[in-house]
């Protein structure tokens, strides 16, 4: 094995995943073969992000943000510019209170950040609208 090619996601509603990803994380849609159920990819570094119409697909039963449950992890150059970015996007920063920050259905525009992580760098955790954990972190560069 060498490298992560991908990472594919479930969601229910293309459009509303499609402008999460893109105008809330930030990244660039990339061409996708026609297959024949619907889907979005996206540009990640040197790797892709695929979006797949599902509506059987494996989602979270509850909105809770979980940091040792299955995320995923975007690594941008400054947690709290990408904080305020998206709060200006209407969400609203939240205490991290470790795992299980509960959310409600119409509490989704939060986001947290846990400036104590013993991994050594900032996380900031939210949901995105299929409730799939994403966390964003300034974890330093392998050399």
């Amino acid at each position: 094995m060498t490298l992560l090619h991908h990472l594919s996601l479930p969601v229910r509603d293309l459009d509303r995943s499609r402008a999460f990803y893109r105008d809330v994380i930030g990244l660039t849609e990339r061409p996708r073969p026609g297959f024949s159920s619907p889907g979005a990819w996206f540009t990640v570094g040197d790797r892709q992000m695929h979006l797949a119409v599902n509506p059987n697909g494996t989602f979270r039963a509850r909105p809770v943000v979980d940091p040792i449950d299955t995320h995923q992890a975007f690594r941008v150059a400054d947690v709290d510019a990408e904080v305020g970015r998206i709060a200006a996007l209407g969400y609203r920063p939240v205490a991290f209170r470790g795992a299980g920050l509960s959310r409600t259905d119409d509490d989704l525009m939060c986001i947290s950040v846990d400036r104590g992580s013993p991994a050594g760098f900032l996380q900031a955790f939210l949901l995105d609208p299929d409730w799939h954990i994403v966390e964003l972190n300034d974890a330093p560069l392998a050399p």
